[in-house]
């Protein structure tokens, strides 16, 4: 099993205040440093690179889990945000930091089987609500593809390298390439029940 680790980001916030004066028990005026277009800008560049960054990862209780060999990835998605902050602001800045896990106990331990609950979860309950936004519309190409993708990152997300995830997976794809929605649907439906019944964590 590769290196594990919990990856945290940090990015600059717009809400950054110089000063705050409290003008009644009810009242507090705040100064902002910067302006309402930078405050926005500085949003929209936060929200561009923070799913991106998460959602190749394993959610297990808030805390997000990658490989050793999507390290790197992350990194330079992170150092790319960074370079966008530093032309809003010199002052702001974005990084990503990872903190090892002990592979070896998590192997031999009980935190093996709740991760791997919890890395099904996760993977199934989003192709699930994906599948059921489509089941009104017609099923085009761009959908397809787009659901492809999406299986391909949940490939990164089975951080343990579960072989029967990695079965289920390729599965999955078959199913998406044959168009068999409903089935795929109804099969997903049950293992996310399976996975409820064992009392894993889900985020729904």
């Amino acid at each position: 099993m590769e290196n594990l680790y919990i990856v945290k980001t940090r990015m600059s916030s717009p809400n950054y205040i110089l000063y705050s004066e409290e003008i009644d028990d009810m009242t507090s005026q705040y100064t902002y440093k910067f302006n309402k277009e930078i405050r926005q800008q500085i949003s929209a560049t936060r929200g561009r690179y923070h799913k991106p960054v998460y959602e190749g990862t394993a959610n297990f209780h808030g805390l997000y889990i990658c490989q050793e060999k999507h390290r790197q990835e992350l990194q330079d998605l992170m150092s790319k945000a960074n370079r966008e902050f530093q032309k809003i602001d010199p002052m702001l800045s974005a990084e990503v930091l990872f903190i090892p896990l002990d592979a070896g106990a998590i192997h031999n331990g009980e935190m093996y089987s709740q991760i791997n609950s919890a890395v099904k979860g996760q993977i199934y309950t989003d192709l699930l609500d994906r599948l059921k936004k489509l089941a009104d519309s017609s099923f085009k190409s761009r959908s397809k593809s787009s659901l492809l993708k999406m299986v391909d990152r949940m490939e990164k997300i089975n951080v343990l390298d579960d072989p029967e995830i990695s079965l289920k997976i390729y599965e999955i794809r078959e199913m998406i390439e044959n168009e068999t929605l409903i089935p795929l649907m109804q099969d997903l439906e049950s293992e996310v029940d399976k996975v409820k019944q064992r009392g894993a964590y889900l985020e729904l």
